[in-house]
C-alpha cells in the first residue's frame, strides 16, 4: 500500500468489475432459486416450515455478504494489488472483506441447518439411526460454524486491528493458526455437504420405482455435491494463503468460490422442492390437455375439476410427475402415468395421454366419470323400512374361537342371485352402511353386514397377528358358509375395501363382483416399510401421506386416542379446508391435536344430535376402546399380511370380476388417482366402473344418498 496514492484517484480495473459482477450474479441466481422454493411451498404446497424460514435467513446473510464485497470492491480496493491503492482504501477494503467472511460463516451454518431440518422432516420418527446421524450433523454444523465465526471475528483484538495493521495497541493471532482453523472448517463443511447430499440415497433406493426415477430423485437430493465441488476448489486456493501479504488481490479466487459455494448451497436446498413446478410448464400443460374435454382422466385432476381456479393440493401426485402410485413388490411403486411396469417410460407424461394409452393398448373399458345423477328408473322408491334395525342381528364363533356379530336382512334368494357382503373400515362398525342400505333394499339381493374384527359386537383381540388377511377371510368364509351363501358381491369402505380385496384374493370362488369405496386396490406387496413410504410421499407431494400411522402403530397410540375420544372424533370429521391433509399427513399433528384436547368445527353429520357421534361413542366405549381396531394398521405395518400373502400365486392377484370404485374428491389420504395405476398395472379387469363424488373420506355418513345411488346403479346393471 502506498501513502502517496491519492484515494480520490481510485478507479476500478477490469478484474475488479468482473469479480463484482460475478458475486452479484451468483447472488441473483440464488434469489431466483429461493423465490421459486417459496412459491412452491406457499402456493403449491400450502405450507411454510422452519427450514423454509431458515433458508430465507441464509439468503439474507448472503445478501449482506454480497453488499460487503461490493463495498470492498468499490471503496476498498478488493481485487487490486496493495501497492496500487492508498492506505485508507486498503483499510476500507480489508474491513469489508473480513466482515464478509464473518457473515459467511453464519449464513452457511444457517443454510446447512435448513437442509438438515428438511432431511429430518423427510426421515420423521421412523428411522432412528438416520435421525440420530442428522442430529449429530446439526450439532457439528452449529459447533464448527460458531467456532469459525468467533475465530475470524476475533483473530485480532480488537477486531479493528485486522484492517488497521498500523495500530500500536492490541494483537493478532498467528496467521498459520487461523489458517489451520479455516482448513478444518472447510473440511468439516465438505463432509457435511456430502452427508446431506447422499444420506437419503439408501432410503430412496429402497422405493419400488423405476431405476431412472430413483436416479433422478437421488440426483435432485444430491445437488449439495455441487456445492462441495466449489468448497474443494476454494480449499486448494486457501493453501498458502496465510503466508501472503497482498490479501486484497490474493483473495480473489477464494471469494469467487465462496460465493459459488453459497449460491450452489442455496440452490441445492431449493431445487428439491421444484418438481411441482413441472405441471406449470407450457409443454407439460399441453401434454395434460385433451382435444376432447370428456376424455380427461378423472382422478388425476379431481381437485382442479371441482373448481378450476382452486389452488391445487400438494397431495396430488401429478405435481411430482407421478400420476400413479401403488404399494407393490417392496414398498412403493411409482410411475409417471403411462402405465406398465418399471422401465416403460422415462419422461413426464400427462394425464390425458395416460388414459389414452390405457384405453388403446390394454383395451380397458373405462367408465370413470365425474359424478352425475344416475340414469335410474325415476319410479324407483327408496325402501325406508329396510333399515339396519330391521335386519336380524346374529353371531357366529369361528374355528379361531373369535365371535363375529353380523346383520342379515334374510331376503330369500335363489342360487343365481349373489348376496351383497358389506365391510366397514376404521373406526366404524356395521352401522356405517345404515343410510346406504335403503337404496339397495329394492334389489332382489340378500344383504349381510358384519362388524369386522375389533369392532362393534365382534371379538376384539389385541394381537396384530390375528388380523392377517388369510385368517380373517377364513372367518368370513365360515360365516357365509353357515348362511349357505355361495356367491357374493363384496363391498368395502376404508379398511373394508382392503378386506374386500383380500376376500377376492383368498376366496375368489365366492366373489362375482367387487366394490371399493375410497381405497383403491392395494395389491400383495413385499415387506411394508413405513419409513420409506413416508419419505417417498414427503419428497413427492410435500406431505408424508401415512404420517398418522406413526401414532396409530405406536405403543401408546391406543391410550392416546382413548383418553381423548372427543378430540379423536373431531380429528376424523373436522370441517375445515385441507383439515384431513393437515392433521393426517403432517408428522406429529394428530398426536399433538389429541394431547391438546383440540377442537374444530365438525361436519354437519358429525355434530351432536345427528346420531352418528352418539352411536360411535357408545360402541367404542362399550367395546373397551380402540386398541383392537388399531391392530388393522399394525398388521400391515408389521408385515403380518405379507407373511401370508407371499404364498399367493401371481395369477390370482388381478381382479377379473366386475369392479366398482367410488372416489371422494376431498379425501386427502385415500387418493382417487390410485385407481388409475390399478388399471395401468392390470390389477383390475376390463369391466371397471369408477365414479367420483364431492365428499370427504366418510362418504357413507356425509353423502349416503349419493353413495347409495351410485352403488344401486352399478349393482342393478351387473347383477
Amino acid at each position: 500500500m502506498s501513502a502517496l496514492v491519492n484515494p480520490d484517484d481510485y478507479q476500478l480495473n477490469d478484474t475488479q468489475k468482473h469479480v463484482r459482477a460475478s458475486c452479484v450474479a451468483m447472488f441473483c441466481v440464488s434469489v431466483v432459486f429461493v423465490a421459486l422454493r417459496c412459491f412452491v411451498r406457499t402456493r403449491l404446497q400450502s405450507q411454510f416450515s422452519v427450514d423454509d424460514w431458515l433458508l430465507l435467513v441464509g439468503l439474507a446473510g448472503y445478501l449482506v455478504m454480497t453488499v460487503m464485497i461490493v463495498f470492498s470492491v468499490n471503496e476498498g480496493g478488493f481485487g487490486r494489488k496493495t501497492a496500487e491503492i492508498s492506505i485508507q482504501t486498503f483499510y476500507t477494503g480489508a474491513m469489508y472483506l473480513v466482515l464478509a467472511q464473518v457473515v459467511y460463516t453464519i449464513a452457511m451454518m444457517i443454510t446447512k441447518l435448513s437442509i438438515a431440518l428438511l432431511q429430518l422432516r423427510i426421515i420423521g420418527q421412523t428411522s432412528v439411526i438416520m435421525r440420530r446421524l442428522t442430529l449429530v450433523s446439526i450439532a457439528v454444523n452449529v459447533i464448527i460454524g460458531t467456532y469459525e465465526f468467533f475465530a475470524l471475528l476475533f483473530q485480532c483484538t480488537p477486531p479493528k486491528k485486522y484492517w488497521t495493521p498500523t495500530m500500536t495497541t492490541g494483537h493478532c493471532a498467528d496467521r498459520n493458526g487461523v489458517a489451520i482453523g479455516v482448513y478444518v472448517y472447510s473440511a468439516v463443511n465438505l463432509a457435511l455437504d456430502w452427508y446431506y447430499a447422499l444420506a437419503l440415497a439408501p432410503m430412496v433406493w429402497k422405493l419400488q420405482m423405476r431405476t431412472m426415477v430413483k436416479i433422478s430423485t437421488v440426483f435432485v437430493l444430491g445437488m449439495g455435491v455441487f456445492a462441495s465441488i466449489a468448497n474443494i476448489i476454494r480449499f486448494k486456493s486457501l493453501i498458502g494463503y496465510a503466508a501472503q501479504t497482498d490479501v486484497l488481490y490474493i483473495f480473489i479466487p477464494i471469494a469467487i468460490w465462496t460465493w459459488a459455494e453459497m449460491c450452489l448451497g442455496l440452490a441445492a436446498a431449493s431445487i428439491a422442492t421444484f418438481r411441482p413446478l413441472v405441471r406449470l410448464l407450457p409443454w407439460a400443460q399441453s401434454r395434460n390437455a385433451s382435444s376432447d374435454p370428456n376424455s380427461r382422466s378423472l382422478f388425476t385432476t379431481w381437485k382442479s375439476w371441482r373448481s378450476p381456479n382452486r389452488r391445487r393440493d400438494p397431495m396430488e401426485l401429478s405435481d411430482m410427475g407421478i400420476t400413479n402410485v401403488t404399494v407393490q413388490e417392496g414398498t412403493i411403486y411409482a410411475s409417471n402415468g403411462r402405465g406398465g411396469q418399471a422401465g416403460s417410460n422415462d419422461g413426464f407424461n400427462g394425464d390425458a395421454e395416460s388414459q389414452k394409452y390405457i384405453l388403446k393398448e390394454q383395451e380397458v373399458e373405462v367408465r370413470s366419470e365425474r359424478w352425475k345423477e344416475p340414469r335410474l328408473n325415476t319410479n324407483r322408491a327408496i325402501d325406508t323400512t329396510a333399515t339396519m334395525e330391521s335386519f336380524a342381528k346374529k353371531t357366529i364363533t369361528t374355528t379361531r374361537s373369535l365371535t363375529y356379530t353380523y346383520y342379515d336382512n334374510e331376503k330369500p334368494t335363489d342360487a343365481s342371485t349373489p348376496t351383497f357382503f358389506l365391510l366397514h373400515g376404521f373406526p366404524d362398525n356395521a352401522h356405517l352402511f345404515q343410510k346406504v342400505v335403503p337404496h339397495l333394499a329394492s334389489l332382489p339381493n340378500r344383504i349381510i353386514i358384519p362388524d369386522q374384527l375389533g369392532y362393534g359386537g365382534t371379538s376384539k383381540p389385541t394381537d396384530p397377528a390375528l388380523f392377517n388377511s388369510k385368517a380373517m377371510v377364513a372367518d368370513y368364509v365360515e360365516l357365509l358358509s353357515a348362511e349357505h351363501v355361495a356367491k357374493i358381491v363384496v363391498v368395502g369402505h376404508d379398511w373394508g375395501s382392503f378386506s374386500a380385496q383380500r376376500v377376492w384374493l383368498w376366496a375368489p370362488q365366492l366373489v362375482v363382483g367387487v366394490a371399493l369405496l375410497n381405497v383403491a386396490y392395494i395389491a400383495p406387496a413385499g415387506p411394508f416399510d413405513l419409513a420409506a413410504a413416508n419419505a417417498f410421499f414427503e419428497q413427492a407431494t410435500g406431505f408424508p401421506r401415512y404420517a398418522y400411522w406413526e401414532l396409530f402403530t405406536a405403543d401408546d397410540g391406543a391410550r392416546v386416542c382413548d383418553e381423548h375420544l372427543d378430540s379423536f372424533w373431531a380429528a376424523l370429521h373436522g370441517d375445515r379446508e385441507n383439515w384431513m391433509r393437515d392433521l393426517f399427513c403432517v408428522r406429529g399433528a394428530m398426536r399433538e391435536f389429541l394431547l391438546a384436547d383440540g377442537t374444530v368445527e365438525l361436519r354437519e353429520y358429525a355434530k351432536p344430535g345427528n346420531g352418528w357421534r352418539e352411536a360411535w361413542f357408545e360402541s367404542v366405549r362399550s367395546g373397551g376402546g380402540l386398541a383392537s381396531s388399531l391392530c388393522w394398521y399394525k398388521a400391515l405395518a408389521w408385515n403380518h399380511h405379507h407373511e401370508v400373502e407371499k404364498e399367493l400365486p401371481k395369477e390370482r392377484v388381478p381382479i377379473t370380476v366386475p369392479t366398482f370404485f367410488l372416489g371422494c374428491e376431498r379425501d386427502d389420504v385415500c387418493l382417487p388417482v390410485l385407481i388409475e395405476q390399478n388399471k395401468a398395472d392390470g390389477l383390475v379387469g376390463p369391466d371397471l366402473t369408477a365414479k367420483l363424488i364431492d365428499s370427504a373420506h366418510w362418504c357413507t355418513m356425509e353423502k349416503p344418498d349419493e353413495v347409495g345411488k351410485a352403488l344401486y346403479e352399478w349393482l342393478s346393471s351387473k347383477f
